[in-house]
């Protein structure tokens, strides 16, 4: 295994310094593994016809690389098994990205919210207008609740500090990332 990854290297190594490095490995370990799975030729012959079809491989995703760098598409950079894939997205697949991951966001938004105490659920949608017309004041809010502003700014600092927890903000980096990225 480690000499067939030795070959794809000699192969693609002056490639090494692209960014499409990785895609181009990625592709012609794959194709390798079929060669090796397929093959009754003799050793002279199959070096050879690996090259060659590495060779197919390399030229197809570096013209693959340079047409899409010529078109006015977005990219998201995405891991997959230590290597990066290229995702292009046309205007009408970007808006519908951007919409799943508001509906993603509103959703877990809404659920952490209902995990909340009855009061606390109540502060935190008055003051940030999550379901009622408007965003109230500390004071309205106050009223409403028969307490002091004071009291409903600690109320709402505490509930912060709840949604700010690292289990919580892991689940909804990602819809923010997206967002972030698409917008």
């Amino acid at each position: 295994m480690l000499n067939n990854l030795k070959i794809i290297k000699k192969i693609i190594k002056k490639y090494k310094k692209k960014s499409f490095f990785n895609d181009l490995f990625q592709e012609c370990y794959l194709e390798f593994k079929k060669i090796i799975n397929n093959n009754l030729l003799n050793k002279k012959n199959f070096f050879k016809f690996c090259y060659w079809k590495m060779k197919k491989i390399m030229i197809r995703i570096i013209n693959l690389k340079k047409n899409k760098k010529k078109t006015e598409l977005v990219s998201i950079d995405k891991p997959l098994f230590n290597h990066s894939i290229k995702y292009f997205l046309s205007e009408k697949e970007k808006s519908f990205l951007i919409e799943f991951a508001r509906t993603a966001l509103k959703n877990i938004i809404r659920s952490l919210i209902l995990n909340l105490p009855k009061k606390e659920q109540k502060i935190i949608r008055l003051r940030f207008g999550i379901g009622v017309l408007r965003n109230y004041t500390l004071d309205e809010i106050g009223r409403l609740c028969n307490l002091t502003r004071e009291r409903i700014r600690q109320l709402e600092l505490n509930i912060i500090i709840k949604i700010r927890q690292p289990e919580i903000l892991k689940i909804l980096k990602p819809f923010i990332k997206i967002l972030k990225s698409l917008e």
